[in-house]
């Protein structure tokens, strides 16, 4: 059975996939999932190789980050890595996913008489959640990263624009999940007007103004959630570099 056979998972497929994906998101999940609806009766992936590929991106990205900080702490880093697998992605996916899933079920299904009843499949949820953070992730984590010596690291509030820059970055990251998702559902014929799954934006957009006009910067909270309490930060530890010097 793919679902649990190691051997049998298509990976060179799923980074096809993923790389498509990245290039034209429109085009390949909505003919990717048409597709897979007619040739094996099912909306949903039946194989992980995808979302497995999705955590190790995760799990690297993850590694980069503790290399910039220097977060050496094995305890330290076994939490980052298990609960940004286990609890940010798996985790807050599957109740993602649910959550949307009862939603479309409940809300947005089209019924036709003399027709066959169709659902969300909660296994194609999961898969538009995939799609969607992969593409937010690959936007958000490298530039992000690029930012890392700019944004402070001992909890001082950022300079305005640099709040900006960052913020702006984060909400073209919901942005893109958000479409993502609106494509995903929009490639079922019985959903009814999945642009409603872009609606979210709009408070997305409202609580940005709010952080940039009080000058929260989302990437160095977010930071210094994940690495300020274990270490001195990025700046810090470089700035001890540059004071010590050669001899």
């Amino acid at each position: 059975m793919r679902m649990v056979s190691w051997r049998q998972m298509d990976f060179d497929y799923a980074a096809a996939q993923a790389v498509d994906l990245l290039l034209r998101p429109g085009d390949s999940m909505v003919k990717t999932s048409r597709m897979r609806k007619q040739i094996k009766n099912q909306w949903a992936r039946d194989d992980p190789a995808f979302a497995i590929l999705l955590g190790a991106l995760i799990t690297a990205s993850t590694l980069a980050y503790a290399v910039a900080y220097r977060a050496w702490n094995p305890l330290h880093l076994a939490r980052l890595l298990l609960g940004g697998l286990l609890f940010e992605y798996i985790g807050l996916g599957c109740a993602i996913a649910t959550a949307l899933r009862l939603y479309v079920n409940a809300h947005m299904r089209i019924q036709r008489l003399h027709a066959v009843e169709q659902s969300v499949e909660w296994l194609y949820a999961f898969d538009v959640h995939c799609n969607a953070l992969l593409c937010s992730f690959v936007l958000v984590s490298p530039a992000q990263y690029a930012l890392l010596f700019l944004l402070p690291a001992d909890g001082s509030p950022s300079s305005l624009l640099l709040t900006a820059v960052t913020n702006l970055l984060w909400l073209a990251g919901v942005a893109v999940y958000a479409y993502l998702t609106f494509l995903g559902y929009s490639a079922l014929p019985f959903v009814d007007r999945p642009e409603r799954m872009m609606y979210p934006l709009a408070g997305a957009a409202l609580l940005a103004l709010l952080l940039l006009i009080i000058n929260v910067n989302v990437g160095a909270v977010v930071l210094d959630l994940y690495f300020g309490h274990d270490h001195e930060g990025l700046q810090g530890k470089l700035d001890a570099a540059v004071a010590m010097g050669p001899g």
